[in-house]
């Protein structure tokens, strides 16, 4: 009888320690999904209306993104105009959660085309193409939800890095001025990223994996 016992529980010992030793710390499926996600981010928003990202979302601290942003050839004040820009993007979330304060860097070109005037010669073409390199400090909100829908918004100042301004056409050529043509080309190029800018990303939806 006390060979039985002593069988039993030995055999009680044995279970307990071999389902012990089974029973290994495993990581919440969310947790390990949460610790890398990446998916596409698209938006709307100032200077560049349209916004196409690539980002990568690491232990919920830190985004990295490649940007494509541009506006379609549109007219403002009488010149048709052009821009696109390519941006590397950093964000930090220090809480782990949807605030974020972030850094875009990266290059925009701007084209615009307007039409000048001269008595007694005619009409004549105008264009203008500017370059600049930028950075973009921001502030902003960009919440991922477990089933990977992300929204966000955010602001901040565009900076520009040695941009650059160039006039040509006939009229040009032929050292013909015009101060309203120039006045114009330099006011769109300024107000759309080759001055001091505010920027604001006004909606932002994407999906991460």
């Amino acid at each position: 009888m006390k060979l039985r016992s002593v069988a039993v529980v030995s055999l009680l010992l044995l279970s307990s320690a071999r389902a012990l030793a089974d029973d290994k710390p495993v990581k919440p499926e969310r947790e390990e999904k949460e610790s890398f996600r990446l998916g596409p981010i698209v938006g709307v928003g100032f200077p560049r209306p349209l916004a196409v990202e690539g980002f990568v979302k690491v232990r919920r601290t830190v985004g990295l993104g490649l940007e494509y942003s541009f506006l379609p050839r549109t007219t403002i004040a009488g010149a048709s105009t052009r821009f696109d820009a390519v941006a590397l993007d950093a964000r930090w979330f220090p809480f782990e959660g949807g605030f974020f304060v972030g850094l875009r860097g990266g290059r925009q070109w701007l084209s615009g085309s307007a039409t000048l005037r001269v008595q007694d010669v005619g009409s004549f073409t105008e264009s203008a193409d500017v370059a600049t390199w930028f950075v973009n400090p921001r502030v902003g909100f960009l919440y991922t939800w477990s089933s990977g829908v992300t929204l966000g918004i955010d602001a901040g100042i565009q900076l520009p890095i040695a941009p650059t301004f160039e006039r040509s056409g006939p009229a040009t050529a032929a050292g013909v001025a015009s101060r309203e043509v120039d006045e114009t080309l330099r006011t769109i190029a300024n107000t759309f990223g080759n001055d001091v800018t505010p920027t604001l990303d006004l909606f932002r939806l994407g999906f991460l994996f």
